[in-house]
């Protein structure tokens, strides 16, 4: 298969035209009695799309990024979670990169799995993870997903509590509200916001448990008015959450070939 082996300057634009035939198969609708036999296939070419995703090729890492993106909102309840589970911690680690339109597009992706699937256990640890890196984008990038899997799926406690989402979003702000970088403290004290208002009881525990300095700044921003955010609406199916996941950023990826324009010739009339 094209996608497997290593990358090399003879068959990268092979592999790029491999994602973007898939794409397309994707933008065009796979049909139903083909849906089963093209998520299997996935597991087949999970390895190949790795690489193409750590690609040094901007164009063949965002078309990458992007095909991720649409299978999880195409095929999401058809794609076994050991996939995207590998393809999500793949993509997180790229929030620190130098290239930032690759960073923000893969990020965009992470929030679209997080809307998608249920937020399970390994997503809240490596959420985690990833506010203990030394890039202060990364760990903005995490404050953003947090606030995000609050915003999708915090309006049942049931939901949050059954991967202990609750004791996992308090672990995550307690680091991120001390947070040495002003950027990441904002970021967090935002998420606090959406928490104290969906789960105000644990938000008070939280908030009466910060070191003095914090516990000021947190209270300060609650009692500070704010323009009204736009919550995402949570889904009616895991296949239809591109509502819930954030759409500034996506348009930094590619979405294949450009299409060709017709111009209309001028008469001299």
């Amino acid at each position: 298969h094209v996608l497997e082996g290593k990358e090399t300057e003879t068959n990268w634009q092979a592999r790029e035209k491999a994602v973007v035939h898939l794409r397309g198969m994707l933008k065009a609708g796979v049909p139903d009695e083909h849906i089963a036999a093209f998520a299997a296939q996935m597991r087949h070419i999970q390895e190949g799309l790795l690489k193409t995703l750590a690609s040094l090729r901007t164009t063949l890492s965002m078309h990458t990024i992007a095909l991720i993106r649409q299978l999880a909102l195409s095929l999401g309840a058809h794609l076994e979670h050991s996939i995207m589970d590998a393809w999500f911690t793949a993509l997180l680690r790229m929030a620190g990169i130098t290239k930032k339109l690759v960073a923000s597009a893969s990020q965009v992706a992470v929030d679209t799995i997080l809307a998608c699937f249920p937020v399970r256990h390994m997503h809240w640890q490596s959420l985690y993870a990833g506010l203990q890196d030394k890039s202060v984008a990364t760990r903005v990038y995490m404050c953003k997903h947090v606030h995000l899997v609050l915003q999708v799926h915090g309006h049942k406690r049931t939901e949050m509590e059954a991967h202990h989402g609750l004791d996992m979003t308090r672990q995550c702000l307690e680091r991120a509200l001390s947070d040495p970088s002003a950027e990441v403290r904002s970021a967090a004290r935002d998420v606090f916001g959406t928490l104290y208002r969906l789960h105000r009881t644990d938000a008070e525990s939280l908030l009466a448990a910060l070191p003095p300095a914090t516990h000021k700044q947190v209270a300060a921003s609650l009692e500070t008015p704010s323009s009204p955010a736009v919550t995402p609406r949570r889904p009616s199916s895991p296949c239809s959450s591109c509502s819930s996941a954030p759409e500034s950023s996506a348009r930094a990826a590619p979405s294949g070939p450009p299409a060709k324009k017709r111009l209309r010739r001028k008469t001299g009339w």
